[in-house]
C-alpha cells in the first residue's frame, strides 16, 4: 500500500506545529508542510524523504494548485479562516483531495453544505470544525452521552478556556459577529432553538469553579448537530464561561458598537481581544475546562451523570490532537466519510488517551436521584 501524502497548511503556527509533530512518526504517510517563508520551516524541521517543504501563499492560485498536486489529504491549520473562506477547500474539491479544517468558519460550512452531494459523488472525506471550539466542545459531550446506556432527557455543558490567543484567531471571533452562525441567549428544546430564561442562566454549583464565574448561553450549529444525534434528548444547554468579565465585556462592546465593519476595524478589535486574553492568562494561567451534566433515566430510576475535563496546558494542543485524530479517521476509513464533523468519525478514546498523557484530568460520576 502506497504512503498517503498529507499536506499541512500553517505548519509553523501553534496548532500546525503540534499536528506535524504527532504525524511525523506515522510510517504510512509522507508530509508536505507549507509556509510563506521556507526559512521558518527550516528552523523547526529537517526535510527528509517523508517530509517535504513547500512555499505557499494560499492567495496565490498557482502555488495553491502546485501544493494540491502533491496531496491526498490536506489539513488546513491556517488563520484567519474568515479571510481564507473557501480557497483551500475549493481547490481540494476540484482535485479530489480529502480535507480537514481546524476552524469553525460558518461561511465555509455553508459553502460546503451546498457541495455535500458533490463531495459524496467524488467519495471524499471533508471534516470541518476540527479544533477545540467548535470541535472538542462537541466531542467530549458526545463521549459522555455514549458512556451512559440509559435514556437522556437533558444535557448542560459549560466550556471555558483561558490562555494566550493569537490575533488571527481573535480576528475570526470578531468576524463571527457579522453572521448568526450560533444562537446567543438560547438553548435547544425538542429540535428547536428557544430563547433562554435569564433565571436559568447558571446553576449555582458551577460558580464554585473560578473559570465559571461569568457564563453566557450560546448554541452553535455544530453542537446542535451533535445533540440531534441523540434521539431521546429533549433539552440541551451550552455555556461559554469566563473567570471574570474582562473578555466578555470586550466582545459585547465590539458587537453592540458595530466596531467590525471592515478588515482594518476587525484587525484593531482582534489585537484588543488578544491583549485581553493575554492579561487573563497571566492572572489565571492556562486552563481549559469542560463540565457536562446529563439527566435521564435508567431502569425506571432518575439518573444524574456528571463529567469534567480539565487541561492545564496550551489549548492549541487540544485542537491539534483533534485534527490529528481526523487524519487517522481518514487513513483508517473503510469508505469515504462525506461532509462531517469530528465527533462522529474519530476514535474518541484514543484522542482522550493522548490528552491524558499530556496531563488532562477526566472525572465522571453516575448517581441515582
Amino acid at each position: 500500500m502506497m504512503d498517503k501524502k498529507v499536506g499541512v497548511i500553517g505548519a509553523t503556527g501553534n496548532i500546525g506545529r503540534t499536528v506535524v509533530s504527532e504525524l511525523i512518526g506515522n510510517s504510512n504517510i509522507r508530509m508536505i508542510i507549507t509556509c510563506r517563508n521556507i526559512s521558518k520551516l527550516s528552523k523547526l524541521y529537517k526535510p527528509n524523504d517523508k517530509l517535504k517543504f513547500m512555499k505557499l501563499n494560499v492567495n496565490n492560485c498557482e502555488e495553491l494548485q502546485e501544493f494540491a498536486d502533491e496531496c491526498d489529504i490536506v489539513i488546513n491549520c491556517s488563520s484567519p479562516s474568515s479571510l481564507l473562506y473557501n480557497k483551500v477547500a475549493k481547490v481540494c474539491l476540484e482535485n479530489h483531495i480529502d480535507y480537514i479544517d481546524v476552524s469553525g468558519n460558518g461561511d465555509l460550512s455553508n459553502y460546503l453544505e451546498g457541495k455535500r452531494q458533490l463531495i459524496e459523488d467524488k467519495k471524499l472525506s471533508y471534516i470541518l470544525s476540527s479544533g477545540i471550539y467548535p470541535g472538542f466542545t462537541e466531542i467530549y459531550p458526545y463521549y459522555v452521552m455514549n458512556l451512559f446506556d440509559g435514556k437522556i432527557d437533558n444535557m448542560t455543558a459549560y466550556f471555558s478556556s483561558v490562555g494566550e490567543l493569537s490575533s488571527n484567531a481573535a480576528y475570526d471571533f470578531v468576524s463571527s459577529f457579522e453572521h448568526e452562525y450560533a444562537y446567543g441567549m438560547s438553548y435547544y428544546k425538542e429540535g428547536n432553538i428557544k430563547k433562554i430564561d435569564q433565571s436559568k442562566n447558571k446553576d449555582s454549583h458551577v460558580s464554585n469553579h473560578i473559570l465559571f464565574s461569568e457564563v453566557y448561553p450560546i448554541i452553535s450549529q455544530e453542537f446542535i448537530k451533535m445533540v440531534n444525534n441523540n434521539g431521546s434528548l429533549k433539552e440541551a444547554y451550552f455555556y461559554n464561561a469566563y473567570p471574570d468579565k474582562t473578555v466578555f465585556n470586550e466582545f459585547m462592546i465590539i458587537k453592540i458598537m458595530g466596531m467590525h465593519k471592515n478588515i482594518e476595524e476587525k484587525m484593531k478589535c482582534a489585537k484588543s481581544i488578544a491583549t485581553k486574553y493575554s492579561l487573563m492568562a497571566r492572572k489565571y494561567g492556562n486552563l481549559t475546562k469542560l463540565y457536562i451534566e446529563l439527566k435521564g433515566e435508567k431502569e425506571n430510576k432518575k439518573v444524574l451523570v456528571k463529567s469534567s475535563f480539565e487541561f492545564d496546558g496550551d489549548s492549541n494542543y487540544i485542537s491539534a490532537i483533534v485534527a490529528y485524530a481526523c487524519v487517522n479517521a481518514i487513513l483508517k476509513q473503510k469508505k469515504f466519510l462525506g461532509l462531517t464533523l469530528p465527533y462522529s468519525v474519530i476514535d474518541i478514546e484514543d484522542c482522550l488517551k493522548k490528552l491524558k498523557e499530556k496531563g488532562a484530568v477526566i472525572n465522571t460520576s453516575i448517581e441515582y436521584i
